[in-house]
């Protein structure tokens, strides 16, 4: 069997080298690099470049800024792979990545998805990723997870770089992908993986570590996080209509989305972009943390929020102090 690790780039020349290292290190020859850089203003192509010319089983992909949806769905659309992984430029594979996996690659699992460490500045932190136990779900085991989904999305996480999916399923599903989004851009992809595969198996280890950056994507905010948030809860509304689901659970990806949606305005300087909440949304909301948040954006407490966020991610109520 062989594994495809698709990283796409832009301007990250501080954390490229030791993230592709995590990779390269294993020496491995069933293990094919694909590097997309995206346009990078800083020395990420040239670092691209110095490792293409020593290392035979690199791709590079140079292109346009497109977005970082547009440079994975190129590295899949060209992976050889019988198995592709993802892997963030500013984060690392850890050293028993490939050897824990083997095991249930021979096995020929649909998809294999794994944990994950948090690193801060001085720490680092294990996250088990889902509410489920460890070890192998297919038949009815499976389908209560695909069923449930909509209802407890922690039973199934839909980040992209926390498993491996087989080739042939992921090619065929990026068809249906709108290259255009930046943010949430994993759920797409992650619920129509999780549809199409027959066997699951959630290995008990932490072989991925996830840097915990106050500039990365997922902690800045711009206004296309609150277009992207109705682009993508639109394309997971149809997908689960064309699969059948009943209105409940597509009532509760809409309260899903409108939790992410007012999360990310609270966290933002905007004064526009608002949309409508009601008191029902946050009854049915089920856990404290969100009705917390989608009561404090009704109410249009955004100080308040700020203040308890600073309080949460850090001891000292400083974030330069935890995060990178």
């Amino acid at each position: 069997m062989k594994y495809s690790i698709i990283i796409p780039i832009y301007n990250q020349e501080r954390y490229l080298d030791e993230c592709i290292k995590s990779v390269l290190k294993c020496n491995r020859k069933d293990v094919e690099l694909i590097l997309v850089n995206d346009g990078s203003k800083d020395a990420s192509l040239d670092i691209c470049k110095k490792y293409k010319e020593k290392y035979s089983n690199i791709i590079l992909i140079d292109k346009e800024n497109t977005g970082a949806m547009d440079s994975w769905i190129k590295g899949v659309e060209v992976a050889t792979g019988d198995y592709i992984g993802f892997l963030d430029s500013d984060d690392l594979l850890k050293d028993c990545y490939f050897d824990s996996l083997d095991k249930y690659v021979k096995e020929e699992y649909d998809i294999i998805m794994f944990d994950y460490e948090k690193i801060y500045k001085n720490t680092s932190v294990k996250t088990k990723v889902n509410d489920i136990d460890y070890g192998l779900f297919k038949g009815n085991r499976l389908n209560d997870i695909k069923s449930s989904i909509c209802q407890n999305e922690r039973l199934y996480s839909f980040y992209r770089w926390n498993k491996v999916v087989k080739s042939n399923i992921i090619k065929e599903n990026i068809k249906e992908i709108d290259c255009r989004v930046t943010y949430f851009e994993d759920h797409i992809i992650g619920l129509l993986n999780l549809l199409s595969c027959k066997s699951l198996y959630y290995l008990n280890k932490s072989l991925y570590k996830y840097r915990m950056r106050i500039s990365s994507v997922s902690h800045s905010v711009n206004n296309r996080v609150f277009t992207d948030n109705k682009l993508v809860e639109n394309n997971m509304i149809n997908i689960l209509r064309k699969n059948n689901y009943d209105e409940s659970s597509i009532y509760h990806e809409h309260i899903y989305f409108l939790f992410q949606y007012a999360r990310w305005y609270l966290k933002s300087q905007t004064k526009e972009n608002r949309i409508r909440v009601y008191f029902r949304d946050i009854l049915n909301t089920r856990e404290k943390e969100r009705k917390f948040i989608l009561l404090l954006y009704k109410l249009r407490l955004k100080r308040t929020f700020k203040f308890i966020n600073n309080l949460r991610h850090s001891k000292n109520g400083n974030l330069n102090n935890y995060y990178e």
